[in-house]
């Protein structure tokens, strides 16, 4: 089991452990956000259009307050390094692709230097909506930041996963490795 850092990613780990399911994950229909409204600033969901694109339908504003502004509607990827766009992508329809919760520890970096760690818990969901893509929901909360900027127009530059896990929500835990080596996606 992880340890979480912030109580906020703990807490919605075990939200979506509680919600109904037919399966090992639950849909979309089945997530109530009245339940768990002082999280909603930390939560971000994710559609999975393709290999190129994950796109953020949500963002908190916690969320959005990590990287510098309001992405909502973009392409994750875009603030990922090129180095590591594709494992990225991997990343996410992996979780959703072998069901697993996948704890990550992030840092953002912004043009002015400034660096945030965050912690996050990304659960798959599925997408009940006709021809829906699969989708992603996370959880982050800022825990660290090497210095307070006063400029509020700071740009994000990128993000580096510092830490990964997948933990096991019924379906076992994939090796990522493996999954880099083998997969088309």
């Amino acid at each position: 089991m992880v340890n979480f850092i912030s109580k906020k990613t703990h807490q919605f780990y075990k939200y979506w452990l509680r919600m109904p399911r037919e399966k090992i994950v639950p849909s979309r229909k089945d997530f109530f956000p009245e339940d768990i409204p002082h999280l909603l600033p930390n939560i971000a969901i994710f559609e999975l259009i393709s290999t190129d694109n994950i796109k953020l339908k949500l963002a908190g504003e916690e969320v959005s307050l990590h990287t510098g502004f309001d992405r909502q509607g973009s392409n994750y990827l875009d603030i990922v390094s090129p180095y590591h766009r594709q494992e990225a992508s991997k990343n996410f329809w992996l979780t959703h692709q072998h069901p697993c919760a996948n704890y990550v520890i992030l840092e953002y970096s912004s043009n002015s230097g400034v660096i945030k760690t965050v912690e996050a818990i990304g659960m798959p969901v599925l997408n009940d909506q006709k021809n829906g893509n699969p989708l992603l929901y996370y959880c982050a909360a800022m825990y660290k930041i090497n210095n307070s900027p006063n400029n509020k127009n700071i740009k994000q530059v990128t993000v580096t996963v510092k830490k990964r896990l997948f933990i096991d929500i019924g379906a076992g835990v994939p090796n990522f490795d493996d999954y880099l080596a083998n997969s088309d996606i």
